[in-house]
């Protein structure tokens, strides 16, 4: 019967006072499917490579959530076994791995939170800059005031590259570490937060569908976390304390103080031998006398240099110059002190703790059947949400295949691109 239709559609164009205007090939029927097909297919091969790109990153997406969710709790015993060996040990193998910098494991290779060291490296280094911007302005006039009234002062009458006098104007400034002090408690806050940031987003990425396990593993990072944070507070108290004594006396600032100390030397051996020359005339001193005459005049000349001859002044340009190398000895030695404790005390041990409770409380769990069920009770919650998106992801994945059915080889085209 399909010419019957065919025949009556002719008939009701060519009897139409308006359709029988139309050209005989855009008539009927199969005239209008070839029309809304070539619609279609324009339509598709314009926004199908958006449409593509859209369902990828949807299906991407699900993915992810799918793998927070985990997949279906095991039924024998032995593969809860299994499954929880494996479970401890991503934890603490890529906490202890990201720790060091080692970012091999796909979580933090594909996501910048993850990486603890990088995150403990930069926080050290505003750390770095924040003692460099509190040195002390050694030549301004308000320090110099300092100087002449709290220091020059008590070193009147004193050789300053003497020990005994070197430490006693260090003591003076000793308690201008205080900010230095602040900054570094500071810093180790900060630290202990974003470790415990990160090992916490880890633990809640991997054991998301498993409630118990999760709430034991972040018990177990808060109690690690606190020990460490003790450590570190003795820590810096000892940090303070030995580089305040190790700086007085370092090798830089001995060779610092022996400059002064060769310049002063040099002044008097100068003046001597000039006043030398005065007495006798140029070129009327023999060696003899000119050896006796320096024999008994350079130690007088020299306590002149020192102590009388030159004044506040001269000794204040000394103090400058001595507290400008024992604050850049301090800055150094803290920095390094502080990086060492943090590295070892809080990304190494702490990371190793963790794994040693985490492996003692696994024993406890595999040998006790009862244990292991309340380990791995799961919320009803999660199971839905697992089967929801998993359905999600048919038909992601479904729409996915029509589409290629539909364009084959279609691109993907991200919005805004061309």
């Amino acid at each position: 019967c399909d010419w019957i239709k065919v025949r009556s559609e002719e008939e009701y164009f060519q009897s139409h006072p308006i359709w029988s205007r139309l050209a005989t090939e855009q008539r009927g029927t199969k005239a209008l499917c070839d029309k809304l097909t070539q619609l279609i297919v324009k339509r598709a091969m314009d926004r199908g490579p958006y449409i593509k790109y859209h369902l990828q990153q949807k299906r991407k997406d699900i993915e992810q959530k799918l793998a927070s969710l985990g997949t279906d709790l095991p039924k024998m015993e032995s593969e809860k076994r299994k499954l929880l060996v494996k479970l401890i040990s991503r934890f603490t193998q890529t906490l202890r791995q990201i720790a060091i910098g080692d970012y091999r494991d796909p979580l933090p290779q594909n996501q910048v939170i993850f990486r603890l060291k990088y995150a403990a490296n930069t926080t050290l280094q505003g750390l770095q800059q924040e003692l460099k911007q509190n040195l002390p302005d050694f030549h301004g006039d308000v320090y110099a005031q300092k100087l002449s009234k709290d220091m020059v002062y008590t070193m009147r009458g004193r050789e300053l590259p003497g020990f005994g006098s070197t430490r006693l104007l260090l003591s003076t400034v000793a308690n201008e570490l205080d900010t230095w002090k602040m900054s570094i408690e500071d810093c180790v806050q900060h630290l202990l937060t974003t470790y415990a940031d990160v090992s916490s987003s880890l633990s809640q990425t991997l054991m998301a569908a498993y409630p118990y396990l999760l709430r034991h593993i972040q018990e177990t990072l808060t109690t690690n976390i606190q020990a460490s944070d003790e450590v570190l507070q003795r820590r810096v108290e000892e940090m303070f304390l030995h580089t305040i004594e190790s700086a007085s006396t370092d090798e830089e600032l001995i060779a610092s103080i022996n400059s002064i100390r060769f310049q002063r030397f040099d002044q008097a051996l100068q003046e001597v031998l000039a006043v030398a020359k005065e007495q006798n005339g140029p070129g009327q001193s023999t060696k003899d006398e000119l050896k006796q005459h320096v024999t008994e005049m350079l130690g007088y000349a020299y306590i002149q240099q020192h102590a009388m001859g030159y004044g506040p002044s001269l000794q204040l340009e000394e103090a400058r110059a001595v507290l400008s190398s024992y604050w850049r000895l301090c800055e150094k030695k803290l920095y390094e002190d502080m990086s060492a404790a943090i590295d070892v005390v809080l990304l190494q041990r702490c990371s190793e703790k963790i794994e040693q409770d985490l492996n003692s409380q696994l024993q406890l769990w595999m040998a006790d059947p009862l244990l292991l069920a309340e380990v791995f009770a799961e919320d009803p919650t999660v199971a839905v949400e697992r089967q929801r998106y998993g359905q999600l992801k048919s038909d992601v994945e479904a729409a996915l295949k029509s589409l290629d059915r539909l364009i084959p080889f279609c691109p993907v085209l991200a919005p805004g691109s061309s």
